[in-house]
């Protein structure tokens, strides 16, 4: 039997997989820029209102609807393929004929795109996030993605650089459809026969959407966009077309009709959340097309044709390419990234139409990495393999504050026990910093307190604390300062500045803050020092100014970057073969803050004599202006408000010399 291509259809699939390749492209630039499309479309605009209306017209935010578009189309083709086994005289529909053709439909691409990621992700992504691509590995093979990462967030949270097979949830969805659906065609056929066939399929398209929406409204969980069992009714929709046999009077109107509709939509659509009952406009523009049945339109073109057949092998590479490129810091190389979609796309499509005489190879291939990928998991589960290890050239960003803080207690650390503690540490994640430094080379007593910023009775804590956690925290301060021998150092290290920057505006954000300093805050800080060293004029006292920070944007690619090692040369030399150079540098954002606050404690240092002004920021920074993102290729953040184990030794060491020089001259 001659197949019948549907020009129109391949249209159909040609617009979906536009409209979720750029969807994802913008989607991954919006996050160079933290998400936030404001800013974006500033930097764009530069506040120009109609440029900025302009350029959020083209970030094609609904492109994600063109997942419901392939929904309905794959529904739709099928039930007509089944139907059209069904009409053949003579002819006795094989379920193992058909698991078999869509099992190497589905699969003969995959696996190319398996290996790639695998291998490239052996030497460019951290051990953590290997381990989460093995993971997803294991789920694509098995098609129960969408159920793996439904449990792991909403679609519509795109921090998705961490997950390299996010898009293969779709697949998970169309093979479980190509299980279950034909099972319940043979089921209706057997106990109630051929005829009665297209009135059970409308009903359950029916119950399936109702169910969809009353979840929806019931839940309004993101992460139902990923499940079968709210996306069957798409599916079903577009089986249910199978059955509709009318002729059009003026097919060309109504074809053009949907899919205006479609592309409007897809550009002028700005929220993005999975709504069924707002999806059903899709779903019927889709159908307007399928039942007008034009297939002499203008978009019946070689090229249209060619992306809409070869549809699948383009969202199967265009993702993982893009979050490779990102991760490597070469997605800003446009023409470069849209090279190597090609590139993968046309070579993936060669393959995706190898003859079916190469199934059994297809099959043993896939199964063997299916095998591999969870023998490794399941030996990396029992301690056998260490994934989080196995590079050599991988260390750890996260900082010691992970396993320190939180509770106030005082903390002893003796590196030579011969020697006294001469040391105590009190301050919260911005004290942490150095300890992964001082635990190698300093005997000191550590006081913990976990996001709180005082040091005595003028100012109280952030909202998250109670009064008895306060009195907890200001008793444990007090107590360890008493027990310090006369001539030890005392180091002071907070983020005092979130009080300027974040909280200034949140009544409720400070609780115990005497009349005096309501509206000081750093004031009444500043005062609780003052008295504590008065108190202990015997101790030294060391504040350690507040820290200038990067932006999110300057900082993530290095953070990215640093897991590549010694191969960070290499990167950094290909980047600039593209043209892009890798800038190491930044200007503070917070710089105004900083300076209003630090002045403020180098005036609290030249009144007391037992008080000494460090300012953090010199070792990090070439001018006041221009301060180093990293160093060697080695970030000196792990975020914008933390240094890594790398930047608190760099700020470590120039802390501890200071120490060392005060003892001799106060010259801060």
């Amino acid at each position: 039997m001659t197949k019948y291509i549907r020009n129109d259809v391949n249209t159909l699939k040609a617009i979906a997989i536009v409209a979720v390749v750029l969807f994802h492209f913008f989607e991954l630039v919006l996050a160079q820029h933290g998400n936030n499309i404001n800013d974006f479309l500033t930097s764009v605009g530069g506040g120009n209102l109609l440029i900025n209306q302009l350029v959020s017209l083209t970030l094609f935010r609904g492109g994600y609807l063109g997942v419901d578009i392939f929904l309905v189309v794959s529904g739709f083709l099928i039930c007509t393929s089944i139907l059209n086994s069904q009409a053949i005289p003579n002819h006795q529909f094989s379920l193992i004929h058909f698991y078999k053709r869509r099992f190497y439909r589905l699969s003969l691409p995959l696996i190319p795109l398996i290996i790639f990621c695998a291998v490239l992700g052996y030497f460019v992504l951290s051990p953590t996030i290997f381990h989460e691509l093995l993971s997803e590995t294991a789920r694509a093979l098995t098609f129960v993605s969408n159920q793996y990462f439904a449990k792991q967030g909403g679609y519509f949270a795109l921090n998705s650089l961490d997950k390299i097979l996010l898009h293969t949830w779709y697949l998970s969805l169309i093979g479980q459809f190509y299980i279950v659906f034909p099972l319940v065609v043979l089921v209706i056929n057997k106990l109630l026969g051929q005829k009665y066939l297209k009135a059970a399929i409308f009903a359950l398209t029916i119950f399936t959407f109702v169910y969809a929406e009353q979840k929806f409204i019931l839940s309004k969980d993101d992460n139902l966009y990923y499940l079968s069992a709210m996306r069957a009714w798409e599916l079903l929709f577009g089986a249910s077309l199978a059955f509709i046999k009318i002729e059009v009077n003026n097919k060309k109107l109504c074809f053009y009709l949907g899919i205006v509709a479609l592309s409007a939509i897809i550009i002028f659509k700005k929220n993005q959340s999975y709504i069924p009952f707002s999806i059903l406009y899709v779903a019927l523009a889709t159908a307007l097309v399928i039942v007008a049945n034009y297939q002499d339109s203008r978009l019946n073109n070689k090229v249209v044709q060619f992306v809409g057949k070869s549809s699948y092998s383009l969202y199967l590479w265009h993702w993982p390419i893009m979050v490779f490129c990102s991760r490597l810091m070469i997605f800003e190389a446009t023409w470069f990234v849209v090279a190597l979609i090609l590139a993968t796309w046309l070579l993936s499509y060669r393959f995706e139409k190898l003859d079916k005489k190469y199934f059994w190879v297809a099959a043993t291939i896939y199964c063997v990495l299916g095998a591999t990928t969870f023998g490794v998991l399941a030996l990396n589960k029992k301690g056998i393999i260490d994934l989080d290890n196995y590079s050599t050239s991988v260390r750890d960003l996260r900082q010691p504050w992970d396993r320190l803080q939180g509770d106030a207690k005082i903390i002893d650390n003796i590196v030579d026990k011969t020697k006294p503690l001469n040391t105590l540490i009190i301050g919260d994640s911005n004290a942490c910093h150095y300890l992964e430094y001082f635990n190698k080379v300093l005997n000191y007593k550590y006081v913990e307190l976990h996001a709180s910023l005082q040091y005595g009775n003028n100012v109280g804590a952030t909202v998250q604390y109670n009064k008895h956690n306060f009195d907890k925290l200001l008793t444990n301060v007090v107590k360890a300062v008493s027990l310090m021998p006369d001539g030890s150092s005392v180091i002071l290290a907070n983020r005092w500045q979130m009080y300027e920057e974040e909280f200034k505006t949140r009544e409720d954000a400070i609780v115990n803050v005497v009349p005096q300093y309501k509206d000081d805050v750093i004031g009444g800080i500043i005062a609780d020092i003052e008295k504590l060293s008065s108190e202990y004029p015997n101790l030294k006292f060391y504040v350690i100014s507040q820290p200038v920070r990067p932006t999110k944007v300057e900082l993530q690619p290095f953070v990215n970057m640093y897991y590549l090692g010694t191969n960070y040369k290499y990167l950094k030399k290909g980047r600039e073969l593209l043209g892009f150079s890798v800038n190491e540098d930044f200007k503070p954002e917070n710089q105004y803050w900083v300076d209003k606050i630090n002045a403020r404690l180098k005036t609290l240092a030249d009144k007391r004599d037992n008080v000494y002004f460090i300012d953090r920021n010199i070792p990090v920074c070439k001018t006041k202006e221009d301060c180093y993102i990293a160093i060697d290729g080695k970030p000196l953040y792990s975020d914008i408000d933390h240094l890594s184990i790398y930047g608190g030794e760099t700020v470590g060491k120039y802390i501890l010399k200071q120490i060392e020089e005060s003892w001799q001259k106060k010259s801060y």
